[in-house]
């Protein structure tokens, strides 16, 4: 298996789309991040490991999540 490529296009594209919107986007040690949403959402922080592959279930948690559209 190949390793998994971190902080792609895609996925920095989304986390400047979420700080936008008042997110907090915590680096945790590895390759852990935590999401912090802002005062006027409620929900609880949200973990990804920041891969391309999270983009679309973090798009589709969001939305379960804290009623937030991401645009791709």
């Amino acid at each position: 298996m190949g390793k998994k490529q971190h902080n792609t296009k895609e996925v920095a594209r989304l986390f400047r789309q979420m700080e936008k919107m008042g997110f907090v986007i915590v680096k945790k040690k590895g390759t852990g991040y935590k999401i912090y949403p802002p005062q006027n959402v409620n929900g609880p922080a949200y973990h990804t490991h920041g891969t391309a592959q999270c983009v679309k279930p973090i798009i589709r948690d969001f939305r379960k999540m804290y009623g937030i559209d991401l645009a791709a």
